[in-house]
């Protein structure tokens, strides 16, 4: 990040601040608000002919498939590895050992709808004892 870019950035996060407080924030994003429900009622409803309850039900299906496939492409740009059974049987350790080794921090992974992923790096990193785990240890 050049010299440039943390100023710029800086100076967003100082502009804000002075707004936040001038303004309660619903008021400043309000707008962009029902600009994005504008674009789900559309597509769900564009002649607006379904109930009022019906087309809310279904615009907010339309959001919420909208925010999975957002949380997907950047699912797939990360590159996730295996999941945690895969990962403990790649390195040769237990469910509590590897569960353990997540609760304390050691071992970067995201937990995506419900289900812990851990990255090849990582997975690599573990085997090659950089996490300070317990690699080769099934107790």
């Amino acid at each position: 990040m050049s010299v440039d870019d943390i100023s710029r950035s800086l100076s967003g996060l100082k502009g804000a601040h002075v707004a936040l407080a001038k303004y309660a924030p619903e008021l400043m994003t309000r707008a962009a608000t029902a600009a994005n429900w504008r674009k789900y009622l559309d597509q769900v409803d564009p002649k607006r002919e379904l109930p009022e309850a019906e087309r809310m039900r279904r615009a907010e299906s339309a959001r919420k498939a909208y925010m999975v496939g957002l949380a997907l492409k950047r699912w797939k740009k990360a590159a996730p590895g295996a999941t945690m059974p895969e990962a403990e049987k790649k390195v040769g350790i237990g469910r509590t050992i590897a569960y353990r080794a997540l609760q304390q921090g050691r071992v970067p992974c995201r937990k995506i709808f419900g289900r812990w992923l851990i990255s090849r790096a990582a997975i690599d990193a573990w085997l090659a004892g950089e996490m300070g785990g317990t690699h080769g240890n099934k107790s």
